[in-house]
């Protein structure tokens, strides 16, 4: 057989045993003058079976191109808004769930390149939806191997993924059985959502975890309920006469050496219906005492300090400062919270004074008016003095001074701002703007 049959016979035997078949058949022929011809035909056909397959592969390339078109955010705004609570025990999981959602191909998950990798190759149903102010949150469901893993995704405001966990499962499982034999079981990883303090609660085997302000699953103690404000009212210094002028000396002498501290279930009643005026950030302030202080009831404050904490707040106390009475019903409390960030990473400190009204034992709103804070993070920094007084007619004026510095400049920036508020209806209502 001569070299160009060899080398023709390699590359259709590699293409397909067809072609290898014919040029055999073509090299045993008698009639030498028919062999060109027919190899030449053979020829075209394998040239134009490679041209199919490349049109296929082009095609093929055009589909997956399509695929990536695919975004969470086009999944999400087809969702349906989860209800809570929800239990996924034992007979939930066995349902299949209630929910229809909306399944995606291996394919499309992979896609999704930000999706967990050990589940590459499976198919993927996101099942329902919540968001709050700060993160959005989607619960997906896995097919993968004769199980199906249930993870709830936090998303940012561009629906990049913030955080994800896995709460619940039902898997195949070989089991022995009373005989010596083996089995098929199915083995449960159960869990309760619920909404507690505008955040999702989860209890699951895998764990108890809260989504923090950040979308972060963090883990968290038993939930503690809030406590009726008539049972801790004494904590409170009473006969502060008006005005109260709650100035920088004022703030800054906030300490537990001169008021009672206030716990986490108290902190729960006095920011009932809590907001944050224009321009003025304290609810953050307030949750983070909340975990601070329900981390130390479970003697787990000290392991959370061990954490990397760069930027957050890691110390945090609340204190009952004053008791204010007006005309009528409506009774004030005056508290604060001093709190101060982990040193490492952007640092900051500082003390924030509250407001909250009641109308008979009952908290109607609550806000932070005054605030004494600095922080940097090199060469700039900053600080914040906003201070208050309060008048018997329940009017408010409060003045915000705020300081922007750099270290390398050696230059200062200087701003300065005036509120008037007035109490309506149980709530602050701002005069400026009437």
């Amino acid at each position: 057989m001569s070299g160009k049959y060899k080398l023709f016979m390699f590359l259709a035997s590699k293409k397909n045993n067809y072609f290898y078949m014919q040029i055999l058949k073509m090299n045993s022929m008698k009639n030498n003058f028919l062999k060109p011809v027919l190899f030449l035909l053979i020829f075209i056909v394998f040239i134009f079976s490679c041209s199919t397959e490349d049109n296929e592969n082009v095609q093929n390339a055009d589909e997956e191109v399509s695929i990536e078109q695919i975004t969470v955010e086009e999944i999400y705004k087809e969702l349906s808004k989860a209800e809570f609570p929800q239990n996924w025990n034992e007979d939930f999981l066995d349902s299949g769930t209630s929910f229809k959602g909306i399944t995606l191909s291996p394919e499309e998950v992979n896609s999704l390149n930000y999706m967990d990798n050990d589940f590459e190759g499976s198919d993927a149903t996101f099942l329902w939806k919540y968001e709050t102010s700060d993160w959005k949150l989607v619960c997906v469901k896995y097919f993968f191997f004769d199980a199906n893993y249930y993870w709830l995704m936090t998303l940012n405001e561009d629906f990049g993924m913030i955080d994800e966990l896995k709460f619940a499962a039902d898997e195949a499982v070989r089991v022995e059985n009373e005989f010596g034999g083996t089995s098929t079981g199915i083995e449960y990883y159960t869990a309760v959502l619920e909404l507690k303090d505008g955040t999702v609660f989860i209890d699951s085997e895998e764990g108890n975890y809260f989504i923090n302000n950040e979308g972060v699953f963090s883990k968290t103690v038993n939930y503690i309920d809030p406590k009726p404000i008539d049972e801790f009212s004494n904590l409170f210094k009473a006969g502060a006469d008006f005005p109260l002028d709650i100035d920088s000396v004022f703030i800054a002498e906030v300490s537990a050496s001169l008021y009672k501290p206030l716990k986490a279930e108290h902190l729960k009643t006095l920011f009932t219906n809590g907001k944050d005026l224009e321009n003025f950030y304290g609810s953050w302030s307030v949750k983070a005492c909340i975990i601070i202080d329900s981390l130390k009831q479970a003697n787990l404050y000290e392991e959370f300090l061990q954490g990397d904490n760069s930027g957050e707040i890691e110390y945090s106390d609340a204190f009952a400062l004053n008791i204010l009475k007006f005309d009528g019903r409506i009774t004030a409390y005056i508290w604060a919270i001093s709190e101060a960030t982990a040193e490492s990473g952007p640092y900051s400190s500082g003390t924030n004074i509250y407001i909250s009204f009641a109308d008979n034992n009952k908290i109607i709103s609550s806000y932070m008016i005054a605030e004494l804070s600095s922080g940097g993070d090199s060469p700039m920094w900053s600080e914040t003095i906003i201070t208050a007084t309060i008048y018997e007619n329940a009017e408010i004026d409060i003045l915000k001074t705020g300081i922007l510095g750099d270290d390398d400049a050696e230059t200062e920036e200087k701003t300065t701002d005036s509120y008037n508020y007035v109490l309506e209806n149980g709530k602050l209502i701002d005069m400026n703007e009437n």
